[in-house]
């Protein structure tokens, strides 16, 4: 189909016909930009749009491991099947200290527009997911940080069982 031609399936449909009015596009998300896109006056968000919670980080790991785990590996390490085996460019690992520096935002808009090898995952993940992912993400690099020390004592003989 041709820009502006006129559909064969329709007598006045245009290819490209602006919505109806009183309506939005389903492509185009409206709302605060550092909400929606992660980046708000030029800078990306420094702080996560939405109230953490133990319910959304528990969300965010399912959505982690459905749509990032089979590249970035299941602890965030990089290290997955799929990693292994591609012979160009890697997954980093998200629980490297340089990319837990990243803005919540930068990780929010890498979800939104891919970058590398990574594609957008615009379409398949829906905005309240993407934040719950990089909730979930910044927990991932934070316990990778935690010393057994800091744990409660329950918790710390938990880890030294169970931690290499």
């Amino acid at each position: 189909m041709r820009p502006i031609s006129r559909r064969r399936s329709s007598t006045t449909a245009r290819s490209c016909a602006a919505p109806p009015d009183g309506t939005v596009p389903n492509d185009r998300t409206t709302g605060d930009p550092a909400l929606t896109r992660g980046v708000a006056g030029g800078a990306y968000a420094e702080r996560i749009p939405v109230p953490v919670t133990l319910d959304l980080l528990r969300y965010g790991q399912e959505r982690y491991e459905i749509f990032c785990a089979a590249c970035h590996g299941v602890a965030g390490d990089g290290e997955s099947e799929v990693a292994r085996n591609m012979t160009q460019r890697r997954p980093p690992s998200l629980v490297d200290p340089r990319v837990q520096a990243f803005p919540p935002g930068r990780i929010y808009q890498v979800i939104v527009e891919g970058y590398g090898l990574m594609r957008s995952y615009e379409p398949h993940i829906p905005l309240a997911e993407r934040w719950a992912i990089v909730a979930y993400v910044r927990a991932l690099g934070r316990s990778r940080a935690a010393a057994l020390d800091a744990l409660p004592p329950p918790l710390r003989e938990r880890a030294q069982k169970e931690l290499p």
